[in-house]
């Protein structure tokens, strides 16, 4: 990713970058991890498209719940979002992959 983004950058290109967040798993180093290459990436001039995680029916992760941004990540995305670096509907992917967990859950019991 690094080096696409330095690539395309280095030719004028407008680059921007796509992150899930809330995938199942996830664990507090990824979170870090990930804060960490949003942050160089802007530094590069690229900008984050953040989507939360939202399971989809034929994938192998059609049975987990969606996703939530965790607080810390939540944190860093609502400080980065004014300067226009990161955009995305991840908090309306959020409340509507619930909305629809929530919904055909209740239809499976």
């Amino acid at each position: 990713v690094y080096r696409a983004v330095e690539t395309a950058t280095k030719y004028g290109l407008k680059v921007n970058v796509d992150f899930i967040f809330g995938l199942p798993y996830e664990n507090e180093d990824d979170i870090n991890q990930t804060v960490k290459v949003i942050e160089d990436l802007i530094k590069m001039g690229a900008k984050i498209h953040a989507h939360t995680f939202m399971p989809l029916p034929g994938t192998p992760f059609e049975k987990f719940p969606p996703g939530k941004s965790d607080r810390y990540m939540r944190k860093v995305i609502n400080k980065l979002l004014p300067k226009g670096v990161v955009f995305g509907n991840f908090r309306e992917q959020e409340e509507i992959a619930w909305k629809l967990y929530n919904y055909f859950s209740s239809k499976e019991a």
